[in-house]
């Protein structure tokens, strides 16, 4: 009976009452803050997956791309005749453009391999291998796949087995008959340096897992996790991210980029980029705790101030009450309390005005702490989104001699393509490459190889105009492009450059010359490649006419 008569006083059901509204409240309004918190970040690290998976799909695209341009072109080019110190000569400058080309060479239509740089797998059988029955069709790219024969001949650790991606092109003689087929393996360690390259620049690079899967799901990278398959349905429609579990029980923010490529037929990789749940929101789970003891202060003092208040309401009956007693118990003389009703409500009113003063400035502080968490949010965007705008600018330059890499030019060479086609804006293509650059870096080293290099970058931009391209193409080989520009003046403007390189004194070497092929843009080319064509020709025409001139 003490406990229904306790549990029925009116300063415990005040306080028990008001107390749980501002429980109730608290816990409520500390819920519904973390939730749209916890929302906005997991928004952000999605954009930041996106824009990490664009960037690393972008510069694979690039390198599959430029590889299969490269084998491409060779095919059409290069003329595989007895000549066998000439082919094995430029098979080694081929190889040696790109550190991670493991074997470059040429199999006749037998299939017995009779040129390769370094010599290497000459007079072996590839009939059977999948690039070289493939690569006589058309232009070939395979899959991601362990070395076998080559494997032997270089012999790899086994502890890090050597994976190749195959990159193959038929070549035909004159009156196009097949010939055999020119093939490069690429060592597949260039994506490791890709991704890491991107991770590096990437703000909140902690805890992201990087991996590429094949068009049939089966892990390509990285190489810990290679051919183990993920399930088909696991993961989310490409271009897109969303929270998943993942077959070792932890929940994922995952992203998938599909990789995109000029090829006819695409490899159907997809780029898989991931971060754990609890990595992503860590910052909206120490807001929840630090919410959470703001709110257990703010309930503990509400309620005292709810008891005190209680207090203040049921004392006043209680002295009645016990007036009252007094009289049934019949004294004659007693003493009723003042008649302050109405100022006890005063204290009520008072106290209710206390308590919601109290309850918005917490709202107010959290608010102001969500509003702090948005600004940190849209800070570290807009930093992303400046890192990448300078990836961008990177990805375009060559990072030597800062001018226009190859894909910058590829661009250039569109557009005004594009012009010539629009307003008839003539153009002429002028390709430079130095003479016996080999020698010079075997002679004087690649250190100051790469100091001519500069230099000659330096005078070909001071020797055209602004409104012209210059851009490193490959190797010792620069590309310009004179907007604007007949045969007749560039052809000057071309034995300008020949001579002011001839006549500087170089900072090494004192002496170097250049080769140079030029040719314009003609209204009956097929495509902006045409006239590349062109003056590579009339470069290699000048290379084999002695060099240290011009050809058109």
């Amino acid at each position: 009976m003490n406990i229904f008569k306790w549990l029925n006083s009116l300063r415990y059901r005040l306080t028990f009452f008001f107390g749980g509204i501002s429980l109730i409240f608290s816990l409520g309004f500390t819920g519904y803050l973390s939730t749209m918190a916890s929302d906005k970040l997991l928004s952000s690290y999605a954009n930041q997956l996106a824009m990490l998976g664009t960037s690393i799909e972008t510069t694979i695209s690039n390198n599959i791309d430029e590889r299969a341009r490269e084998i491409t072109l060779l095919s059409q080019r290069m003329i595989f005749s007895d000549d066998y110190p000439k082919i094995r000569h430029s098979l080694d400058n081929i190889k040696a453009s790109y550190e991670y080309y493991s074997w470059l060479g040429f199999a006749n239509k037998e299939g017995i391999v009779e040129y390769a740089a370094d010599g290497i797998l000459e007079g072996q059988d590839v009939s059977k291998r999948p690039w070289f029955i493939q690569g006589q069709a058309g232009m070939f790219i395979g899959d991601v796949h362990e070395a076998v024969l080559l494997a032997k001949v270089l012999n790899i650790d086994k502890n890090d087995p050597l994976r190749l991606i195959d990159f193959a092109a038929p070549v035909y003689d004159a009156n196009q008959q097949l010939l055999g087929v020119v093939a490069t393996h690429s060592n597949w360690k260039w994506v490791n340096s890709v991704i890491e390259s991107a991770l590096s620049r990437s703000e909140q690079q902690t805890g992201i897992d990087v991996q590429i899967v094949s068009h049939d799901d089966v892990i390509l990278y990285p190489q810990a996790l290679a051919n183990n398959a993920i399930p088909h349905d696991l993961l989310p429609k490409n271009n897109s991210s969303k929270l998943i579990q993942w077959p070792d029980g932890h929940e994922y923010l995952t992203g998938v980029t599909a990789l995109k490529s000029s090829l006819k037929e695409p490899l159907g990789w997809r780029i898989i980029i991931r971060i754990p749940k609890d990595v992503a929101i860590q910052e909206i789970t120490d807001l929840q705790r630090k919410l959470l003891w703001v709110s257990g202060v703010a309930i503990l003092l509400c309620l005292w101030f709810v008891y005190q208040m209680s207090i203040s309401v049921s004392l006043p009956l209680e002295r009645l009450s016990k007036v009252t007693q007094e009289i049934q118990a019949g004294k004659d003389l007693v003493q009723f309390p003042k008649s302050d009703g109405l100022i006890e409500i005063s204290f009520l009113i008072d106290a209710i005005k206390t308590m919601t003063s109290s309850l918005l400035k917490q709202e107010k502080s959290l608010l102001e702490m969500n509003q702090t968490l948005e600004n940190k949010v849209l800070e570290r965007t807009k930093e992303l989104a400046m890192a990448n705008q300078e990836l961008e600018r990177l990805s375009r330059r060559d990072p030597l001699t800062d001018l226009y890499n190859r894909r910058a030019a590829a661009d250039y060479l569109e557009n005004e393509f594009s012009r010539l086609r629009r307003f008839g804006l003539a153009y002429t293509v002028v390709m430079v490459d130095i003479d016996h650059f080999k020698k010079i870096n075997d002679t004087y080293g690649h250190e100051t190889g790469d100091l001519v290099l500069i230099e000659v970058a330096t005078l070909l931009t001071q020797s055209v105009r602004k409104t012209d391209l210059v851009a490193r193409y490959g190797g010792e080989e620069f590309l310009l492009v004179l907007t604007g520009t007949e045969t007749k003046d560039a052809l000057i403007e071309a034995e300008k450059i020949r001579a002011s390189i001839e006549g500087t004194n170089f900072s090494h070497i004192k002496h170097v010359t250049v080769s140079i092929g030029l040719s314009a843009v003609e209204q009956q080319d097929e495509n902006a490649y045409d006239a590349v064509r062109r003056a590579d020709s009339a470069l290699y025409l000048a290379k084999t006419s002695g060099r240290n001139r011009v050809c058109l």
